[in-house]
């Protein structure tokens, strides 16, 4: 998107330029990344694993299982809501003895026919916890998601991962750049933002 180029900030897992003053001309301008997906759209297409399934038949394989997985825990921790054939709404409760003691919050997964080669696009729905690596429109600043996904993760994988950064958290607090970064546009995609991570301690 042409106006995020215009915005001179870093969205890292950590907090913002502002706070950390550790700006470096476009080096750290948020980009969009639709060119590039673009010019590799059509891989999945014929990329076929051993069995001769397209990787779409594949992504269908895997969530099915990993959605008998959900429904079988015995805990509600994590808790499938809704299902549709790319879009999950996931329920996940904050552990007890930390900040989010039994606070229930919502998450949207959204996945493309690459998954689980590509992650799926994960935000938070209504009203997300209050966390400096958490933005007020859903979006999560978490290297899992982004640069540092894996194909062997999981939905479940991802949910123990936010919660887990939700039960380490000192203080409630927002980012320090969330007015600037919900407020430069429309919605897009946070897959579509180049994000940067150097800290995870909150």
């Amino acid at each position: 998107m042409i106006l995020y180029e215009h915005v001179n900030t870093i969205y890292n897992n950590q907090d913002s330029i502002f706070e950390t003053g550790t700006a470096s001309s476009s080096a750290h301008l948020p980009t969009d990344e639709k060119n590039v997906t673009e010019n590799t759209s059509n891989l999945g297409d014929t990329c076929n694993n051993s069995e001769g399934l397209t990787l779409g038949g594949l992504s269908k394989r895997r969530l099915e299982k990993e959605r008998l997985e959900l429904l079988s825990q015995k805990e509600n921790t994590i808790k499938l809501l809704q299902e549709h054939a790319d879009k999950w709404i996931i329920q996940i409760t904050g552990a007890e003895n930390t900040l989010y003691s039994n606070e229930t919050f919502q998450m949207q997964f959204k996945f493309t026919e690459k998954y689980p080669i590509e992650s799926p696009e994960v935000i938070f729905l209504g009203q997300p916890p209050i966390h400096p690596h958490i933005y007020s429109n859903g979006h999560i600043c978490l290297s899992i998601l982004y640069d540092h996904w894996s194909p062997v993760l999981s939905v479940n994988s991802i949910c123990l991962s936010i919660i887990s950064m939700l039960s380490s958290c000192k203080k409630k607090r927002k980012p320090l750049d969330d007015i600037l970064y919900c407020s430069t546009g429309p919605r897009i995609s946070p897959k579509n933002m180049k994000w940067m991570f150097h800290d995870d301690k909150v």
